[in-house]
């Protein structure tokens, strides 16, 4: 009987695929919708720039809003859904052209969860405002970087492993409402409601099988081409 060894470098190959393919969770796409607080208010100072004031209501005080929903695709998501959160920073409203004009200015956005805190630098980009209704970051790029979280929380978890998100913030007025000059230099305060959303960071599902099929295919064709090496 003639003894089979397949070479160490192959059996590596092997095993570096697996692991490759195997090792890493796949990551689902988030969306956390979120709500002001009670008596929290997207402010316009009159003077060109704008900033989140905080609610003063209750169980709300100190917070600008409140995880209304969230979506993951995955059983049992809603574990933000309540916590509170807070928007920070002071931004300016610049050259307005056709109801649209880049917003400059950074602040940080938080949630809070029992003893952790989830972290990140918001910037909105842009504003947008038609008579009654408004937005930030209206094309939804992403603005939302230099996240951190060290908690539990599922939902918070995989908002936070990419890295960075995307927000965009929507607010409106009762008719016939603002224009965007008048936004600009006009003392006025709003609601609002937002999302924080991310993309899909790795494969998965029939992605992953493709992978894992090329894999064992290279692997597949190196034996072959060492055994009619050694025959």
């Amino acid at each position: 009987m003639k003894l089979f060894i397949i070479p160490r470098s192959i059996l590596n190959l092997t095993w570096l695929a697996l692991f490759a393919v195997g090792g890493t969770a796949p990551l689902r796409a988030i969306n956390l919708d979120f709500g002001s607080s009670p008596g929290a208010t997207l402010s316009f100072a009159g003077d060109g720039t704008f900033s989140f004031v905080d609610s003063s209501a209750g169980i709300y005080t100190g917070s600008d809003f409140i995880v209304n929903l969230s979506s993951s695709g995955r059983t049992g998501s809603n574990s933000a859904v309540g916590l509170l959160g807070n928007l920070g920073g002071t931004f300016t409203i610049g050259a307005i052209s056709s109801g649209v004009a880049p917003v400059s200015g950074s602040g940080a956005l938080t949630i809070t969860e029992g003893a952790n805190l989830f972290a990140g630098t918001v910037q909105w980009v842009q504003i947008h405002q038609t008579a009654t209704s408004g937005n930030l970051n209206l094309s939804g790029v992403v603005n939302l970087t230099g996240i951190t979280y060290g908690g539990s929380n599922q939902d918070l978890m995989e908002l936070a492993v990419p890295g960075s998100a995307s927000s965009v913030l929507s607010f409106s007025f009762a008719s016939p409402g603002y224009s965007l000059a008048q936004l600009a230099s006009t003392p006025i305060t709003t609601s609002y409601n937002g999302d924080l959303h991310t993309g899909r960071s790795v494969p998965d599902g029939g992605t992953t099988l493709l992978i894992l099929g090329a894999a064992l295919g290279v692997c597949g064709l190196m034996l072959r081409r060492w055994q009619h090496a050694a025959a």
